[in-house]
Parts: C-alpha cells; structure tokens; sequence
C-alpha cells in the first residue's frame, strides 16, 4: 500500500513539474510587467486547482504519519 501512495505523490510531482515547464516554454523574460489585477476573479482556475491538489497530497501524508 505505501509503495502505491508513494508512486501516486511522485506521479503527482512529475506531473505538475511537467506543467510548470510546459506552461514557462516561450516566455520571454525581457518584456515589461504587467500591471497587478485588482479584481479578485483575476485568480486563474490552475493556481487554484494546484492548490487544492497540494491540500489534498498534505492531508494524505499527514494522515498517514498520524
């Protein structure tokens, strides 16, 4: 069982490690900032879902060494 939960986090990890250089593929670094939005909707879904997918990686590893 742990070596599953072990494959399932590392899969997970490689996973958004992918995304993140998948997502900085192109970027060019020597444009202008953008401007800070200051509306709240201005969030995008995968900041959140990222987040929500590392609370859920964190309760299960806590869970585990309780």
């Amino acid at each position: 069982m742990a070596s599953r939960s072990s494959a399932a986090v590392l899969f997970a990890c490689l996973a958004i490690l992918v995304s993140v250089v998948a997502a900085h593929d192109g970027h060019d670094h020597s444009a202008e900032p953008a401007a800070a939005p200051t509306s709240p909707a201005a969030v995008s879904l995968p900041s959140i879902a990222l987040a929500i997918v590392a609370s859920i990686i964190s309760f299960f590893v806590i869970k585990q060494r309780i």
